[in-house]
């Protein structure tokens, strides 16, 4: 019995501990709190790299793609990854989190201790770097730091990450670390496999980027009796109409806001209900 009562001691002190850092870590800075609620808080200044979307690509490929890196510094490092389709355009999946993609920021604070990539990709990281955020939606401990390449790492509070899906980004708050960040790189990954990555320097070496915003408009000619614009005009049905339109969004996998007028729209119905094989109207309700 003696020897228990030391054990228990030096047990609770762990504990106590680790509860400590996790309160740390939990107190989130006011500005940090406000950007990581909203996307539209975020300087346009703050997005320090743009990825590349890829045509063609699977649902998986898409929820994986990286748009563009933010990073704001005040009190905390914050960082902001946006993606082109975590959740399916088509389907509304979550194929970010059905699939276990998992997003990491490596950041190059000077001393740069690792040279590998994370577990359990192989090979040479980008650069030399210290520490690492895993933002892993859906597990245990969404949001973690660690700082070798086969760390866990140690559970940020739920305050410090947000996971945006449905808007297509995610976002973390992070302690600074023992020198300012001079590059950061963002790589996704799923089943063993590297699915996307970006580099961005944070320094001063950084150039002017920004995130550009693109609508598609289409426009249609309408009319009280015959309307052309759904299968294309005569004689060019396969260069002209609205479901060449249609299809393009769905192969290329880009979201489309489609407004119809009243005229097109009891156009479509009436098409529909009189042996039209297509019911363009059911067509953009599911999602087109």
């Amino acid at each position: 019995m003696r020897l228990a009562r030391p054990r228990i001691i030096v047990t609770f002190l762990v504990l106590l501990g680790s509860l400590l850092a996790l309160a740390a870590f939990a107190d989130v800075p006011r500005r940090a709190e406000q950007l990581l609620a909203r996307s539209d808080t975020w300087p346009k200044g703050s997005v320090v790299g743009i990825g590349q979307i890829r045509p063609g690509a699977s649902p998986l490929e898409s929820a994986a793609n990286i748009l563009s890196l933010y990073y704001d510094e005040g009190d905390d490092l914050i960082f902001r990854v946006s993606l082109v389709a975590p959740v399916g355009i088509h389907d509304r999946l979550n194929h970010f989190e059905r699939e276990k993609v998992r997003a990491v920021l490596l950041l190059d604070e000077g001393a740069g201790r690792n040279s590998d990539l994370p577990a359990p990709l192989k090979g040479p990281a980008p650069f030399a770097w210290d520490r690492m955020l895993v933002l892993e939606p859906g597990a245990d401990f969404p949001a973690r730091l660690a700082t070798s390449a086969r760390d866990a790492g140690t559970p940020l509070g739920s305050g410090r990450a947000a996971f945006h899906l449905e808007q297509g980004w995610l976002a973390a708050s992070l302690p600074r670390g023992t020198a300012a960040p001079k590059r950061a790189a963002v790589i996704t990954f799923a089943h063993g496999r590297e699915l996307d990555r970006l580099v961005a320097p944070l320094d001063g070496q950084r150039t002017a980027a920004y995130e550009a915003n693109v609508a598609f408009m289409h426009f249609g000619n309408q009319g009280l009796t015959y309307s052309d614009v759904f299968h294309g005009r005569s004689g060019a049905e396969s260069s002209s109409g609205f479901d060449e339109i249609l299809r393009v969004h769905q192969a290329r996998n880009i979201p489309v806001n489609i407004h119809l007028s009243g005229l097109l729209q009891s156009s479509a119905e009436w098409d529909a209900r009189n042996g039209d094989p297509v019911d363009f109207n059911a067509w953009i309700r599911t999602g087109a």
